[in-house]
């Protein structure tokens, strides 16, 4: 690697982001500069530079009409992007594949069948990626020298495959997540507020090898995320173009780790307000016997630290793994002003501030500590949390609130249980990334004191905002929870994570909230008329079906209030949904309304769940997009002669009932709406 010398560094600010940006100062040992190059079998996925270039890769194709319409797009705004190709769909569509090299785009392989890395052996693996490299070669006249897996998902013996195959491999540091069913103006806005430069964009102009598998809000995204981003003086370049005008890292450390990127919100924020960060760590190759850990302490000047985000870093696992993403939570009681970040790395082994381990950048540095230009602002306007809990009716009335925490980008829930002036229970939390929404609906119905947290099961779209609540002052007395298993995080790590879940624990311990498990059978009484009851929960290893999947761990739960009961589902999936059916006689299961899984009809619960139901309404917590697309059609067809109502449409919730004994169930539905 050559070490290029620069005079000055330099921080540049685009809207929407702060990210930094830098040349080399004349110091006497700055840090190396990344390499221009990739050997074969190793892994990018973020390129620090010093100018304002990114890379746009697209994944499945090519695929028909969606490959030509972004084609189109591209050669209007005479922008070059790199695709990674499938060998199935070159063979189906081979005058694109062509067309692709000749606009002087940059090709991969992403296999030749799309194939499951983490269900396949080693043999297979070499398999599809030698064909689908051959089969990519043969069609277009140009071998591929990129590789990204299927899925983000390594495999056994994928980097032997690759470096057999002459080929490094790629992963990205922004996910469009374009693979959901987001409007084109969602998919462009998502990226251009969080891009900064030297990010591998991940986009889809196929759909596996699913020959013209519908990418119509991708192509029409694309000339939007073109103009916005060009008219903020960004240059888009091929994966080989981006590395060539590689820079030095943020911040390089004795121990090998290196902090690539850094990238935070731009707009002002309020005081307890959360914002989000976005970390670019590499780690050297082999690294596993410890996790580094990161303490990240945010000052305003040269005051002391204020609040902080402490973390871990990944070892080199799956390339989809490879970006830290963390959500923040600002103090109720700050003062306003510009904070800087401040990042140093403790030894794993003696995790003390005299064993920081000594690091190297061009930004001011001393005592393992690096105090980096960019920052977050915070404005004069608190927006504090209000501390009184109301909500209408007498002490024997009932209020359900499903909060919608649904932005276009995340789904989850949030359900508030209110008796008279008291909110009893909040079953989930949402999302990180809708933190917001949470805050600010409980701030604006003077929501600070919450008896019971209870989290259905372990997935971040369900705990997500537990922390968050915690930090924010908000007050709780009790949290049920039962944590998935190691086996099932390192099974699902997409969804839920370690470093969570041990956040969670320390900081109710902290807090002296006590921590409880979910058991069936278990019972909350508010008066003589209202009851909730855990009809269903199991560990997911030791269940009438078998071993299960995280979302079959969810806690199944009857809210009674008179003669009108509720069904709280979880996010069940077919195994255990099946399974209640078929023992609806000592599991009831009968109820007016029903709050139905968030997450799409592919692995929810059979129709019979649904029928044995039998509500006469259904309330979805998931986004609009997610409900009017293919995957919903299921649920939609079954709810058709029934009131449904989706938080993504209809916006908060809200349930008010009547607790008398005598009479028919009585309740009352008002929706907040959109705008």
């Amino acid at each position: 690697m050559r070490c290029h010398q620069h005079n000055q560094a330099r921080l540049e600010w685009s809207a929407g982001f702060l990210a930094i940006l830098f040349m080399l100062a004349g110091c006497e040992k700055p840090p190396a500069s990344f390499p221009a190059t990739v050997d074969p079998g190793d892994t990018i996925y973020f390129v620090p530079v010093r100018e304002k270039v990114v890379a746009l890769t697209f994944d499945d194709g090519p695929n028909e009409p969606f490959t030509c319409a972004i084609l189109d797009s591209l050669r209007k705004h005479g922008v070059h992007a790199t695709f990674f190709m499938i060998g199935a769909n070159v063979e189906y569509f081979p005058e694109t594949a062509r067309r692709i090299v000749a606009e002087g785009h940059a090709i991969g392989c992403h296999t030749y069948s799309h194939s499951r890395f983490d269900l396949s052996s080693s043999n297979d693996i070499m398999k599809d990626i030698t064909s689908g490299s051959r089969t990519i070669a043969s069609t277009t006249g140009i071998t591929p020298s990129w590789f990204r897996p299927p899925y983000g998902i390594n495999g056994p013996g994928m980097e032997e495959s690759c470096r057999t195959n002459r080929m490094a491999i790629v992963g990205w540091s922004l996910d469009a997540n374009d693979w959901n069913p987001h409007s084109p103006e969602d998919i462009a806005e998502h990226i251009v507020a969080n891009v900064m430069p030297g990010d591998i964009i991940l986009l889809h102009d196929g759909w596996e090898t699913r020959h013209g598998g519908d990418r119509q809000r991708t192509a029409n995204a694309v000339p939007l995320i073109l103009e916005r981003l060009l008219k903020q003086g960004y240059t888009f370049v091929t994966l080989p173009e981006l590395l060539r005008r590689a820079g030095p890292p943020l911040a390089e450390f004795a121990n090998g780790v290196r902090l690539l990127g850094l990238q935070t919100t731009g707009k002002p924020i309020r005081a307890g307000d959360e914002f989000q960060a976005r970390y670019c760590w590499d780690v050297p190759t082999g690294w596993n016997e410890h996790s580094p850990r990161a303490f990240v302490h945010l000052q305003l000047e040269d005051r002391p630290c204020l609040f902080q985000d402490d973390h871990s870093i990944p070892s080199r696992g799956d390339v989809r793994d490879r970006v830290v993403k963390r959500t923040i939570a600002g103090p109720l009681s700050v003062s306003p002003g510009r904070y800087r970040f401040n990042i140093g790395l403790f030894d794993p082994r003696n995790p003390d501030i005299r064993n920081r381990i000594p690091v190297r950048s061009i930004y001011p540095h001393s005592s393992g500590k690096v105090q980096l230009p960019v920052a977050v602002t915070i404005a004069a306007d608190t927006g504090a949390v209000g501390a009184a809990a109301i909500s209408p009716g007498g002490t024997d009335s009932l209020t359900w609130t499903s909060i919608d925490v649904n932005s276009p980008l995340s789904q989850g829930d949030a359900h508030l249980i209110q008796v008279g002036n008291r909110a009893v229970m909040l079953i989930d939390t949402g999302d990180p990334s809708a933190m917001g929404m949470l805050l600010r609906w409980l701030n604006d119905h003077q929501v600070g004191n919450i008896e019971s947290v209870v989290i259905s099961h372990g997935h971040r779209d369900h705990y997500g905002n537990l922390i968050n609540l915690i930090v924010r002052g908000i007050s709780i007395s009790n949290v049920f929870f039962n944590p998935p298993s190691p086996k099932h995080i390192d099974a699902e790590s997409y969804g839920v994570s370690k470093d969570d879940l041990h956040s969670i624990s320390v900081l109710c311990r902290q807090h002296n909230i006590p921590v409880r498990d979910i058991t069936s059978g278990m019972e909350w009484s508010w008066g003589s008329n209202i009851t909730m009851k855990v009809l269903y929960a199991f560990d997911g290893d030791h269940t009438p079906v078998g071993e299960t999947d995280i979302n079959d761990m969810s806690a199944v739960m009857m809210l009674t209030c008179g003669k009108t009961k509720v069904l709280f589902a979880g996010d069940l999936n077919a195994p255990i949904g099946r399974h209640i059916v078929e023992n609806r006689d000592t599991i009831p299961i009968q109820a007016d309304i029903l709050k139905a899984p968030h997450h799409g009809t592919e692995g929810t619960v059979d129709n019979d769940f649904f029928k044995a139901v039998n509500p006469a309404v259904i309330v979805v917590p998931t986004q609009a997009a997610l409900w009017q697309s293919d995957r919903s059609k299921r649920i939609r067809e079954l709810t058709h002669d029934k009131r449904c109502l989706v938080n993504g449409i209809d916006g908060d919730i809200t349930v008010r009932f009547n607790a008398s004994v005598t009479g028919n169930p009585s309740y009352a539905i008002f929706v907040s709406g959109y705008q």
